[in-house]
């Protein structure tokens, strides 16, 4: 009977170690679900946190294309303003060597003619017709 006993003591004393160990394996199990859900929530705020910046670049490229969209408008306007003033300009001057050139001819006329008043008004128009053109030019 006393081996009865000793193997009733043994038995015992396994399965305590067993529940011992059980009990240490399911607190573990606890912490780990408790470790896996804060993991988890983690996770989401880091998926929530990369939208957002996944968003904010997408704003800032949009932005980027609308300032360069607007700066080649800009340009265009630009050569569209130089390219009206050159026009501008050649109109002008062709105009001015048109009166010289008449000026010209009616010094040439008027010299010959003695007619000292009218020589006066044609060299006036021809000096500024040329200081006009300097300016131009």
């Amino acid at each position: 009977m006393l081996i009865f006993l000793i193997i009733a003591i043994v038995v015992i004393i396994i399965v305590l170690l067993q529940y011992s160990t059980l009990s240490k394996l399911k607190k573990t199990i606890e912490e780990s679900n408790t470790n896996v859900k804060y993991l988890k929530s983690e996770l989401e705020k880091i998926n929530l946190i990369e939208k957002d910046v996944k968003h904010q670049l997408k704003a800032i490229k949009e932005d980027q294309i609308e300032i360069k969209y607007e700066s080649l408008n800009k340009d265009i306007s630009n050569l569209n303003q130089i390219t009206s003033f050159s026009q501008l300009n050649h109109d002008i001057r062709t105009q001015l060597n048109g009166i010289i050139a008449f000026s010209n001819m009616l010094e040439t006329e008027y010299t010959s003619t003695n007619n000292k008043e009218f020589l006066e008004y044609a060299s006036n128009i021809r000096i500024c017709g040329e200081n006009l053109l300097k300016l131009f030019s």
